[in-house]
């Protein structure tokens, strides 16, 4: 009996050393906001900001998303129109009012266009203004059924690049 009881205080002694002497893993450091001063401050923008297009006289609610290549317009029933030696669409929207508008635009051309999903379609591109915070840019508008999506607008990298700088983590840092 007194064996066992030598070796049970033995083993007992042993991993009370053993917890006592292990290296303690280290804290890890907290989190830091960090905020990089560039030669050429660019604004900033946020997950989801306020877009206008005064071509249109629509002020819309645009996802911005540094994946996508270029701008995206909701459009459905849109109806190609050859006028000339020009083709034109006619397509409805929503404004961010909830109604239906009826805009027409001249296209650029057609592109395949796919999905983060991996389904490819054909889209037609236009040419527009788009205003975002203080900077407004002609620049091409791919147009999408974005029934099913949150938001009517998403902001490409078209638009982006080279102009703002996306913190995700924020969301209307231009304003209401």
């Amino acid at each position: 009996m007194k064996k066992l009881i030598f070796v049970f205080l033995t083993l007992f002694i042993t991993q009370c050393a053993f917890l006592n002497f292990r290296k303690s893993e280290p804290e890890p450091p907290e989190k830091k906001v960090v905020i990089v001063q560039t030669q050429y401050p660019k604004p900033l923008v946020g997950r989801v900001e306020w877009a206008d297009l005064p071509d249109y006289n629509l002020h819309l609610r645009a996802r911005i998303d540094t994946g996508a290549k270029t701008c995206s317009m909701h459009a459905t029933n849109i109806e190609p129109s050859k006028e000339g030696e020009d083709l034109f669409v006619y397509f409805d929207t929503i404004s961010n009012d909830n109604k239906k508008v009826r805009l027409k635009a001249k296209v650029l051309f057609e592109t395949k266009v796919t999905s983060t999903s991996g389904v490819s379609e054909s889209r037609y591109v236009i040419l527009t203004k788009v205003k975002l915070g203080k900077l407004t840019e002609e620049v091409k508008v791919n147009l999408n059924d974005r029934t099913n999506l949150t938001y009517n607008f998403l902001v490409g990298r078209n638009l982006l690049m080279g102009n703002f700088v996306v913190d995700v983590s924020s969301s209307h840092v231009l304003g209401d």
